[in-house]
């Protein structure tokens, strides 16, 4: 995911097109991310995570959201067709 985040930021992909992502849209994927306990519970039993519970879920639920959402908006607005022309 980071090396993802990372290429969505990139606003040099392509001449005059900018970054697919925002740097608000970073942050919450890094927050996504740093949560993988949600996927490994074993990193919650080695206390290395917040707990695993509806408020943290909810969290990184809405967070992956707004950044799915971020990436739909930029896709409906012609971005992936501006970075597909020639």
């Amino acid at each position: 995911m980071p090396d993802l985040l990372s290429l969505a930021r990139n606003g040099n992909l392509k001449p005059g097109l900018g970054a697919l992502l925002g740097e608000v849209h970073e942050l919450l994927g890094k927050l996504v991310n740093g949560h993988r306990d949600l996927v490994h519970p074993h990193a919650e039993v080695r206390e290395e995570q917040l707990p695993v519970d509806q408020r943290t879920a909810r969290i990184v639920h809405e967070s992956l959201c707004a950044v799915l959402e971020g990436i739909e908006s930029k896709i409906g607005a012609g971005w992936l067709d501006r970075y597909r022309s020639v």
